[in-house]
């Protein structure tokens, strides 16, 4: 038990789990946007190159929050 750590209340696993699911529903759309040719095809470059960075980024903060 390190000193800095605290038991997580009902409020903050709450929090979490609504977190968690936001995440997951986000990174199910951005997928299914990136495999969708159509859309890769035709978008501008820089708005792929966003939609890839975001989910990236949503990838990784929804590692952390289910270690």
């Amino acid at each position: 038990y390190l000193y800095n750590e605290h038991e997580e209340t009902e409020e903050e696993k709450e929090k979490k789990k609504k977190t968690i699911e936001s995440l997951e529903k986000s990174i199910i759309k951005r997928k299914e946007l990136l495999n969708n040719q159509n859309f890769v095809q035709k978008a501008p470059e820089n708005l792929v190159a966003e939609e890839k960075r975001k989910l990236k980024e949503e990838e990784e903060t929804l590692k952390k929050l289910t270690i």
